[in-house]
């Protein structure tokens, strides 16, 4: 079993519409960090797996709450509140679990699963008032992931996915590298990026969330 809570701080890009109203989001990970740290609403990030032989099951939690004042409309401007919950669930199987003489390990194993999107938009403009609109979709994702051990101690990982279903498309793809400070606690640092493009209906009705996050993580994995 692993347990492992993370800290994500994405840069954002792409635009957000409510009911045919749009705006475009444009933040760095320092906008993000400064956001976050001046006006926190609510975060939460958990990863856990348990793994018996070659197979694995995954679970992801994240909710991160933030504001983006003064964002850029085509005649106006407004703040953006963005509350946004991803939750993730599949498998994966380890298609090469490999050692070789002087101790390197390698593993790669194909992933499956659901990722399921929260999302809440809150958009207050100067001139033409206040939209809102909440929705919730499922993505189905199919993608693989490795481990390289270089030593005892240090080793990479990367992983990629990408599908759809309630999205038009989303891909998912991060790498980073582990340091085991012994056999139950390691520490984990990277880079993720994450791509969703989801809209619905057209319009004066349209919803839309068409946003790349990008950015640095950290992270601690507890092991049983």
């Amino acid at each position: 079993l692993r347990i492992t809570p993370y800290l994500w701080v994405p840069a954002q890009s792409g635009d957000v519409a409510i009911r045919g109203n749009s705006a475009s989001v444009d933040l760095s990970v320092g906008d993000t960090f400064e956001t976050i740290t001046d006006n926190f609403n609510f975060a939460a990030t958990l990863r856990f797996e348990a793994e018996r032989d070659r197979w694995t099951i995954l679970a992801d939690v994240m909710y991160l709450s933030i504001e983006v004042e003064d964002a850029i409309l085509s005649s106006d401007t407004a703040d953006v509140r963005q509350d946004q919950g991803i939750f993730e669930l599949g498998g994966a199987f380890a298609l090469v679990d490999h050692t070789n003489d002087s101790g390197t390990t390698f593993r790669f194993e194909p992933l499956a699963g659901v990722r399921v999107h929260h999302l809440e938009l809150d958009i207050d403009t100067s001139m033409s008032g206040s939209f809102s609109g909440t929705q919730t979709w499922v993505d189905g994702f199919v993608g693989a992931r490795s481990r390289l051990g270089m030593t005892d101690q240090l080793s990479l990982f990367a992983r990629a996915d990408i599908g759809g279903g309630g999205s038009d498309l989303t891909w998912n793809a991060l790498g980073g590298v582990q340091f085991d400070v012994s056999d139950r606690f390691a520490l984990m640092a990277g880079y993720r990026g994450l791509d969703i493009d989801y809209t619905d209906g057209h319009g004066a009705e349209r919803f839309q969330y068409d946003v790349t996050l990008h950015g640095p993580f950290l992270a601690f994995m507890l092991s049983f």
